[in-house]
This record gives structure tokens, sequence and C-alpha cells, in this order.
């Protein structure tokens, strides 16, 4: 069991459960525009906007209060996608949640307007989480 601590200027979320290897985390590079021409040519244009960190945190096996502190969290402290957090997983040696393993993120948004999708019941009455965040790299 690992210890995810979600941090929005000192408005602390902590739940337990397992991060799972379902996790996944890609790349994308904002402000890039790709055309490909009448002969198959391909053109890219690159407006020097930053890379982007997409990522979905799943969290098996959390109880009921877990859920509860964290659905309120997203709601009341994040405020969905206003405002920025910290994602810290203890311990935290072998979880890779996009940046590299063991290394926390700093400055990421929940990445929906609604929690739809993103609580799971299962029996016996513990959840499965997937979180979905975004960060500038």
């Amino acid at each position: 069991m690992v210890d995810v601590v979600f941090n929005q200027s000192g408005n602390v979320c902590g739940i337990v459960g397992e991060v799972v290897y379902a996790t996944d985390f890609w790349f994308e590079k904002n402000g890039q525009v790709q055309y490909i021409t009448g002969d198959s040519a391909i053109v890219v244009y690159d407006y020097s906007a930053p890379e982007m960190l997409f990522a979905e945190l799943v969290v098996k096996n959390v109880s009921y209060a877990d859920f509860l502190l964290l659905q309120t969290w997203i709601r009341e402290k994040a405020l969905y996608r206003l405002n920025t957090f910290t994602i810290t997983c203890n311990p935290n040696t072998y979880i890779n949640l996009g940046l590299g393993r063991g290394v926390n993120i700093t400055n990421a948004h929940y990445n929906k307007s609604d929690t739809e999708g993103i609580f799971k019941i299962t029996p016996p009455g513990i959840y499965e989480i997937k979180f979905p965040f975004v960060r500038t790299v």
C-alpha cells in the first residue's frame, strides 16, 4: 500500500491505496501543427510552445472514507482544473508518475471539468480511482 498525497497550497488530501501499472502518461508538444499536402509531403509548424505531460494515476483498493476525501478535495480545493497542486507517493522509489521513478509531480492540474469515470466502486465496497492530471514539462 502507498500513501498518495495531493497538496494544493496547504490543502492536503492523503489517500492510501495501491498504485498500479495501469497508470499511464504521455507527452505532447503544445502548439505543433502538422499538414499533409496534396503531394503527400508532411509539413510541420512548431510554435515553440512547451511540452506537456498528460497522465492518469490509477489507485486501487481505496477505502470509502478516502474516496470521500479525494472527491471533496477535487471539488473544493483543486476546483477541478483551476488550481495547481503537488502529487507525492510514499514510498515512491519505484513509482513513475511521468517524470521518472521517485519524482514527485509539482504544478499539476486536474485534467477534467467533472468527476465522471474517476471513481469506480468494486466489491466489497472499495474504490478504484483513475485520476487525470496535466502539467508543463
